[in-house]
Order: C-alpha cells, then structure tokens, then sequence
C-alpha cells in the first residue's frame, strides 16, 4: 500500500478489497480532514489538532465496505485513547448479549484454552471464569499490566503475538468483540487462526454490520478506527476464503447494530448474496444524500437557537464525527454535559469543547439540549426529559 506522514502520523492507502483483494473503485463517500475520536484532554492542556482525509469504499465483487486511509494504529489506540469496556454500560450490556448467544451456539461446553482478542480490560474474560482451564487477553492497552485473575495477559497488537510461545496449548474457544473492524488485514488474522487453533475449535466474534448502519442512517459510524463495514454476505465470503464456515449469527440493534457470528473450520457452498454489490452500493449512496440533508436540519436547527444558549449531553466517544457533519463547533455548543464524573473537567481534542457534569436545575430545567451521544439518544431523552428542557434535539430520526 502507498504510505505517507501527515503530522507524524503515518497513514497508509489501501487498493485492494481487504477481503477478496479485488481492485477498489472510486470512493462512495470523501471525507476530508475527519477528526479523530475517543481522544480527551485536560482542559488546560495544549496540544496539536489532527485530522486525517478519509474514504469510503464498496468492493464491487464482494460487497464488503472499507475505508482506504489507515492511519497508524500506534496513534490511534496510544495512551489517550480512552475506551474501556467496564466504564460503558452499553458495552456491559453489549457482553450480556454476547455471552447469551455464546451459551446458544456452544452450550455449556469447558474449554481447554480460551483466547479474547481485543480483550480490552479484561471485563470479558472474568464473566468466562468458569468455562476455561486456560484463559489469555491480547490487546495492546494491557501494556505494563501483570497477569491478573488467573488470565493471561498478552499487551501486543494481535497481529504481533506468536501464538506457538504464547500458549500453553491450542486455542478451542477464541472470542472476539468489536476489533476484527479495527484491523487492516482480517483475512490474514483468521488464515493464522486457522493455523494454531485446535481443530474443533469455536469462533465466536462480534463486529458492527453495515446493513444496521444503513437500517438507522447511521453514517457517522465512518470513522479512522473502523476499517472494515461486514454484511453478513461479505462475512461469508471472507471465512470461505479462510477455510471457515458459518454456524449462526445474529444482530444485536441496541450496541452499534452489532453483527454477532459463530463459525468454525470447514467448508461450505458458496450461498448466493441476499443484497447484490450494486444494491449494496445504491442503498449507500442513497442513505448518504438523505444522511447529509438531515445533518444540514440539525445544525440550522442549533443556529436558529443559538442566543438562547444549547448544550449537547453526552460526552460519547463520536462526538467529534458528529460535529463534524452538522457542521457545529464550540461557536454554537458552549459545554457538553455529561453523567460520567470522570469526563468532567476534560475537553474533546478536536473542539475544544469542555465536558461537565450536568445540574439538572441550572442546566436542563428550561434550557435547549443537543443529544450528542446518539447510541445513548433513548436513555438521555427519557433522563431529561423529566427536567423540563425548553427543547431537546434528536440529531437522527432513527435511534
């Protein structure tokens, strides 16, 4: 892949479909200096803003969407980066839901060496206690951590682990909750898998699906740190490629449109695709215009109510995607409030705006309130609603 530096940061162009290796057409969707998300600092903090032009990509052969820059995971995913499942309730909420549709495709079955990749803080792991002699989390957030509970901890990029000196014996259960759309390559990842792991072994792995994100309108979902968009047909298409087939699947609408999938070694018939590249392609292309026309409402919306004062609650991860097609800015959003105490007292890199904790009588009671968390959009409209805001505004219809 062509590779160049953009403030330090290296961002290489992909060419190939990532799952067929098929020649990319010209972009669906440009999108020029996208900010970088889930960065916060303290409020008195200088540093440099950086963003990085995107590009999204449907792969005419296969159907399987990617954006082509991928800026250097080290940058992405390095100190400041601040997702950790235990503090998300959705994310909580989100293993409750992957642990029942383990229990439905692998019974109660005892494994002899479980592997987590993109184990995060580990929250996963703990709740498979008892379902495993061997339990080992890769993720390169672990960097200086010990291992802990009985897990082995593994601080590498998965792409960098030996897996032959790493465990004690092949791998019969490997999970995987939303990382296989954070890696550049997924089909080598699963080609090694299929190596090291033991032949009876269960796969079970989560992602978000293209089709919830065109179902919701949610366009904001195209950011730097998801590089691969699946629909089920480019799944298969991928494990057939890997000598994988499938065995179940299901889509959880309440955690990113969630696209959870059971597979293990083997082979399969090639299984016609339920949606063609080309509908694919229009259904995109489509969503996006009325996408952008609804972005365009949000923002005159917030103008028209500006010297009133408008607030966005919810200190999401995302917020910076979602300012960056309404257009808003700390221009028009003074404050976002947020119930996290921890947030209070940061701001987002790329605005600058400042995150506090909301008193609902000073700051709801009477006053205009931006949702800016939209995957939290139910729960903060049912919090606030009680508090009498003069207006709350929805960015999305769908939510």
């Amino acid at each position: 892949m062509p590779q160049n530096t953009i403030h330090e940061i290296k961002v290489r162009q992909r060419t190939r479909c990532a799952v067929c290796q098929n020649g990319l057409p010209d972009p669906l969707i440009r999108l020029p200096r996208l900010p970088l998300t889930g960065i916060f600092i303290p409020a008195g903090e200088e540093v440099e803003n950086v963003c990085v032009d995107q590009a999204f990509h449907i792969c005419p052969e296969c159907g399987h969407g990617q954006v082509s820059n991928i800026v250097d995971s080290r940058y992405l995913y390095g100190r400041e980066y601040s997702f950790r499942t235990s503090l998300s309730e959705t994310s909580r909420a989100g293993t409750d839901v992957f642990l029942d549709f383990l229990k439905k495709v692998g019974g109660d079955t005892q494994y002899q060496c479980i592997v987590d990749i993109g184990c995060n803080d580990l929250f996963l792991l703990r709740s498979l206690k008892d379902r495993g002699r061997e339990r080992a989390g890769i993720d390169p957030v672990l960097s200086g951590k010990e291992n802990t509970d009985g897990i082995k901890v593994i601080p590498k990029m998965v792409e960098d682990v030996d897996f032959d000196t790493a465990l004690e014996s092949a791998p019969d259960l490997i999970v995987c909750r939303h990382t296989l759309e954070h890696l550049a390559e997924p089909r080598e990842l699963l080609e090694r898998l299929v190596g090291v792991s033991d032949e009876k072994a269960l796969f079970v792995f989560e992602f978000p699906g293209i089709e919830a994100l065109l179902e919701g309108s949610r366009f904001d979902r195209v950011f730097h740190q998801h590089l691969q968009y699946f629909s089920l047909d480019s799944l298969r298409h991928l494990l057939a490629e890997a000598g994988l087939e499938l065995v179940d699947s299901f889509v959880n609408y309440h955690h990113w449109g969630a696209l959870l999938v059971a597979f293990k070694k083997g082979s399969s018939a090639r299984i016609p695709s339920k949606i063609s590249p080309e509908e694919m392609t229009a259904m995109f292309r489509d969503g996006y215009a009325a996408f952008r026309e609804q972005m365009r409402t949000v923002h005159d919306q917030v103008v028209r109510l500006k010297d009133q004062g408008v607030a966005g609650y919810g200190a999401s991860n995302m917020v910076p995607v979602l300012f960056y097609h309404t257009g808003l800015g700390p221009e028009e959003i003074k404050v976002i409030l947020d119930d996290d105490p921890n947030r209070s007292g940061l701001r987002f890199k790329d605005s600058g705006i400042p995150v506090r904790t909301a008193d609902p009588e000073k700051d709801i009671k009477g006053k205009n309130i931006l949702v800016t968390a939209l995957d939290h959009a139910r729960a903060i409209t049912a919090r606030i609603s009680p508090h009498q805001p003069r207006h709350i505004i929805v960015p999305l219809n769908t939510f």
